[in-house]
């Protein structure tokens, strides 16, 4: 557990670089794993939340 002051952020790209839709691959490669929100699209299925709150931080360069 985090000391005072400390915090855990993930960074990464909003998109996947994968040409299958991100709801689909935990299905064909992590079956029976929990998915607890939508992942339309290519979207990454990683929680950015605390890196734009506290970090300000939104990918610059997207992959089209």
């Amino acid at each position: 557990m985090p000391g005072p002051g400390a915090h855990t952020v993930q960074v990464c790209a909003p998109e996947t670089l994968m040409d299958v839709a991100t709801e689909e691959l935990p299905r064909r490669h992590h079956a029976g794993v929990e998915v607890r929100r939508p992942l339309p699209g290519r979207s990454a299925p990683v929680d950015t939340t605390a890196a734009r709150e506290l970090l300000g931080f939104e990918a610059e360069f997207l992959v089209p």
